[in-house]
């Protein structure tokens, strides 16, 4: 019996929405203040990672080669134009949208990513669910292709910054290239100023075979080649002549065989 009064005084504690209404007016010398987590994005994250993982409530599977990846559509809207451009125009509009030669709708149950790497795939959606992504010279390009593929903005920007930052006397013709085939101008601009201020340096490299004749004619073209003597720019040049002509005997070779 006393359990039964205790529980009916307890409930008869409670006030109304118009006694709590009233009871705040009055004490609304108070101003409001607006409180901001700084860890709540982070767990809101970690707890679509963990539903990820444990398979649950994934509406959506991304497939790339032979790898299939189950998700949650809204997150993937959420973070990539390329996707909310498919899940919810298409989803106003009853059409059908294309990716890669495919069709889909935006209640699809799987999505198959033609033309990019599984491993490029598996880095971009770990990064969508973490916020991290780690990126090397054997991955960059996978990530690259993804990323912009998927409009990731800031894995595209996290590429650049990496490429910059590795860009030296045995990268910098590999990265010239990736700038040429991605459209990054700037990042090209950089690795071809590398190579003009370290020359000499750049010459004894294993990078000097990689120049194609476009690079090489830049290059010597360029008002900007530091600290060489003609007669050693004749030289570099030479070495990079019979490099470049045997490496074209051997393609016609491999052609032949």
């Amino acid at each position: 019996m006393s359990g039964k009064l205790e529980s009916q005084n307890s409930y008869s504690s409670f006030k109304t929405e118009s006694e709590v209404s009233h009871s705040i007016t009055a004490s609304s010398a108070y101003p409001e203040t607006t409180f901001t987590s700084n860890t709540y994005h982070q767990g809101l994250l970690r707890g679509f990672d963990e539903l990820r993982n444990e398979a649950h409530l994934c509406d959506v599977t991304l497939i790339a080669g032979n790898s299939k990846f189950p998700v949650h559509r809204t997150l993937l809207a959420a973070c990539s134009p390329y996707f909310r451009s498919m899940f919810t125009k298409d989803a106003q509009s009853s059409t059908i949208c294309r990716s890669e030669g495919s069709k889909y709708t935006w209640f699809s149950e799987s999505i198959e990513l033609r033309g990019i790497s599984s491993e490029g795939l598996r880095h971009i959606v770990e990064f969508i669910y973490t916020g991290r992504i780690p990126i090397s010279m054997s991955t960059v390009q996978n990530i690259l292709a993804v990323s912009r593929h998927m409009q990731i903005q800031p894995v595209l920007d996290f590429c650049m910054e990496f490429l910059i930052s590795a860009i030296d006397v045995n990268t910098c013709v590999d990265i010239i290239h990736i700038a040429e085939v991605f459209g990054m101008p700037q990042l090209e601009d950089k690795a071809t100023s590398f190579m003009l201020d370290r020359f000499p340096d750049f010459m004894k490299s294993s990078q000097l075979q990689k120049l194609t004749f476009d690079n090489m004619a830049a290059l010597l073209e360029s008002n900007d080649l530091k600290a060489m003597s003609e007669m050693d720019v004749f030289a570099a040049t030479l070495k990079w002549i019979i490099e470049f002509a045997f490496r074209s005997c051997l393609l016609e070779i491999s052609w032949f065989m």
